[in-house]
């Protein structure tokens, strides 16, 4: 007889400790749509991010139609590169149908958002997505795919982002401190802050409250911080979502 616990762990995929903040229940459950957007950069590293544990613990992942994303940067966050895939920006009249075959096939499928999308295209490859017990990440996009981010599960904006190791006149981009904003349906429903390192100057994902040598990153993580944010669990501060137009 399987164990309550171990189909809970089949039911999950796994995710760096420093991003369980991001998810409701601490853990990203398979069959999950997943938006992520930014107003400052760095939405495609924290996509990058997100598929770090799946590689590292023998899934696979398949970056979609994300035109000069910098593998060598999700090496130094920690994927495996070994266990990635590449495909080219599908035509916009196949990228449902591209996505929809790689769904499944892998354990998270990060694509770029296409330039149009059909609500019905999009409840399919939700359906799908839950069908097959794969994690569906969306990046970017524009109003005219709107209904992508809408209709995710969880909803993920980067709307600080900040380098540092630069001063007058010497040294070099080392760290980049980004505050994600969460939100979602259901259970994500609630809005949370969460600053993280993406990546510290170790070039790690960590949490800003964590121990970092500031000297080598230049960390300002006053500067994270809003005034009369509650904080609660995972170093989040619950504040409103943002429109992601």
């Amino acid at each position: 007889m399987v164990q309550p616990l171990t189909l809970a762990r089949e039911q999950i995929v796994p995710t760096l400790e420093p991003l369980e903040g991001l998810f409701p229940a601490g853990a990203l459950g398979r069959g999950t749509l997943v938006g992520v957007q930014s107003r400052a950069g760095g939405a495609r590293s924290l996509a990058l991010a997100l598929s770090v544990a799946v590689t590292q613990q023998g899934g696979w992942a398949v970056y979609v139609g994300l035109p000069g994303l910098d593998l060598g940067a999700g090496a130094d966050l920690g994927i495996a590169l070994e266990r990635v895939a590449v495909i080219d920006r599908p035509a916009p009249d196949q990228w449902a149908t591209v996505v929809a075959a790689l769904v499944g096939a892998f354990d998270m499928v990060v694509v770029g958002a296409p330039s149009r999308v059909r609500a019905t295209e999009v409840r399919r490859l939700q359906a799908r997505t839950r069908e097959r017990g794969s994690v569906l990440v969306v990046v970017g996009g524009t109003r005219k795919v709107q209904e992508l981010h809408d209709q995710a599960e969880l909803r993920f904006g980067v709307d600080e982002s900040t380098w540092h190791g630069l001063g007058p006149g010497h040294g070099h981009l080392r760290a980049r401190s980004v505050v994600v904003l969460t939100g979602g349906r259901r259970g994500a429903a609630r809005p949370r802050r969460v600053p993280l390192w993406l990546p510290a100057h170790d070039g790690q994902v960590r949490l800003v409250d964590e121990r970092v040598d500031e000297h080598h990153a230049g960390a300002d993580v006053d500067a994270l911080v809003v005034a009369g944010s509650p904080v609660v669990d995972g170093g989040a501060e619950i504040v409103p979502f943002p429109s992601t137009g």
